[in-house]
């Protein structure tokens, strides 16, 4: 990795708690390992990558989990940690250097009091990183958030996530547009209100990126994941500024127990971004906007990203 790269993947770095691999639920007895998730939390949606994650996110997709496994009138369902483009860009020009391994995280903050930041790493090991061919990702996150404990009187609790996850899959390169799909275990552990859990299931990742002119972009997402059964969507378009700057709007949307109903969408955040900034061999992305939590209202969000490969 260039010297120049150091310093913002050491920042992400010091971001991340540590990853669990293997959890245990530590919950009290009455414990319900059911759905009922009252009030819906977020997870700190990131903002998008300057470059396609190698996500991100994801998040490589990743979100607050033990909340919707915590006793009746503790907790709310979990809303991802927001992913940044996960796979490279469509290729304009070959390029001269094989590259295998593509690095991005995100960090974002809201104002209804959640953090989260993320951090993931995206092999190619049978061909370059940007042509298609079989994936690997090794993903971690963490988040801290708030949510309703009680409605009478209204009471407010708070709690944090680690989550870590190994996806595999295959990337698809076009000329104008790229999709990558991975699917794989994930592994969390929350602790919320004091109550501890631990979570394994699955995970499944979709993601799209387009060049439909020489001046414009279209990226999109959709994340899935067994544990809280829960769906992630999130999209942005841009416009070429200056070289590969792109500003354009973005959005994003989450569900909790998403089936059998997808009425029930527990947090929206609609806003701006700025991508593809060139800082060396690192391109970063800054976001933010307005976010709307059921339960907790509305509020503001923030976020910045990178993405680098070699």
């Amino acid at each position: 990795m260039a010297r120049s790269a150091a310093p913002v993947v050491l920042v992400f770095l010091a971001c991340m708690s540590p990853p669990v691999w293997g959890a245990q639920i530590q919950a009290p007895a009455d414990t319900h390992d059911t759905l009922y998730s009252p009030v819906p939390l977020s997870g700190a949606f990131s903002g998008f990558a300057a470059e396609p994650r190698g996500s991100s996110h994801d998040l490589d997709g990743t979100f607050p989990l033990a909340r919707s496994m915590a006793p009746s009138g503790r907790g709310g369902t979990p809303d991802g940690i927001g992913l940044a483009q996960d796979l490279p860009p469509p290729l304009t020009s070959p390029k001269s250097i094989v590259q295998h391994l593509a690095i991005d995280g995100s960090a974002t903050a809201t104002s209804l009091g959640d953090r989260s930041a993320d951090l993931n790493a995206t092999f190619a090991p049978f061909g370059d990183i940007n042509e298609s061919g079989f994936r690997v990702r090794l993903s971690g996150s963490a988040s801290w958030y708030r949510f309703v404990s009680n409605e009478n009187p209204r009471t407010l609790a708070s709690g944090h996530t680690v989550e870590t996850g190994v996806l595999a899959g295959y990337q698809l390169s076009l000329p104008r547009i790229n999709f990558l799909a991975l699917i794989g275990p994930t592994f969390a552990e929350s602790n919320d209100d004091g109550i501890s859990s631990g979570h394994v299931g699955a995970k499944a990742v979709l993601s799209m990126y387009a060049l439909p002119t020489d001046v414009t972009m279209a990226w999109g997402s959709i994340t899935y994941s067994t544990i809280a059964n829960f769906v992630q969507v999130q999209t942005k378009v841009g416009m070429k500024v200056v070289q590969n700057f792109y500003i354009g709007p973005e959005a994003s949307f989450f569900w909790r127990n998403v089936t059998p109903s997808i009425d029930n969408v527990g947090v929206i955040r609609l806003g701006g971004h700025i991508s593809a900034v060139t800082l060396g061999p690192v391109q970063v992305g800054v976001s933010g906007g307005w976010a709307q939590q059921q339960g907790l209202g509305t509020g503001y969000y923030g976020g910045m990203n990178f993405y680098l490969t070699f």
